[in-house]
Formats: C-alpha cells, structure tokens, sequence
C-alpha cells in the first residue's frame, strides 16, 4: 500500500485479506502501528481524522455511485456513497449530511483490536499492530450501480 496523496511507501505495514459470499463482501486488515490512538465515537464521524483502515468500492469500475467505508481503531464506523471523486467536485451522500441518506448499517457488521492488550489511547504501552474485520453487505455495494454485476 501507498499514501493516496503522497504515493510515499508507509513505515508501517498493512496487509489485507478478502473473500465473499452472497451475502457480505469481507475484508480482514492487519495494521501495524506503535502508537494507536482514537478519539471519534459518533457514527459516521468523520472517521479519517484518527488512525484509521479505508475500503473504496466501485462496483461499476466508472468512479460514479462509488461506496466508502471507515473504521477507526475504537470500531467507530462511517459509510458513505460519493456520486464521483471529491477532485471532480463530487459530493457525499451519508446520514452524517442528511438522515435520509446512504448507510450500510444494518446489515453491515465490523469489529477491531488493538494489541497489546487492546490498549489504545495510552503512550506508555507501546502497541505493535490493530486488526479490523468487516462484512460489507453486497446488496448496499450495489445499490445505483445498474451496470454491476454481482460476483460470481
């Protein structure tokens, strides 16, 4: 992985598994870091303000209707649907703007850890890594993408 700003290699690293079935689109993140930290406990907070993991969906592969998902190390989660990149003056749509706007909860599911211990938000015990484990529901990654198909 690289900053999407940057493109500068990270010093720590992160590693990623997926998998899916009918259902859940899941991914599995792996994060190294020494000093976890978190403060946003809202909903749909704007999540990239603390340490955080990011999934972008496009199921249409057009960069329109595209699907965010944040979660921060205290399992804070945002989701989001953006109707083209913010660079191209697009906008979000997300119950953080509008109550009536795209969520995937319910039926998406999420959870973390941070090790050791799952101390978070403490200098004096040096962490080594955090996990997050999320089921992405298929059927909000595929909602107003008529040309997406599901997976086979």
């Amino acid at each position: 992985f690289v900053d999407i700003a940057t493109e500068i290699s990270p010093k720590f690293r992160t590693k990623v598994k997926m998998r899916w079935d009918d259902e859940f689109l899941y991914v599995g993140a792996y994060m190294e870091e020494t000093d976890v930290w978190g403060t946003l406990t809202d909903h749909n907070s704007v999540i990239f303000h603390d340490n955080d993991f990011e999934v972008f969906v496009d199921a249409e592969g057009t960069n329109h209707n595209y699907k965010e998902f944040e979660i921060n190390a205290l399992g804070t989660t945002w989701s989001l649907l953006l109707n083209k990149p913010y660079g191209d003056s697009g906008g979000e749509n997300s119950k953080r703007v509008n109550p009536d706007g795209y969520d995937m909860e319910p039926p998406l599911q999420s959870a973390t850890r941070v090790y050791p211990n799952n101390a978070i938000n403490d200098p004096s015990i040096p962490n080594t890594h955090w996990t997050a484990e999320i089921a992405l529901p298929i059927s909000k990654l595929m909602e107003r993408n008529t040309l997406a198909k599901r997976p086979a």
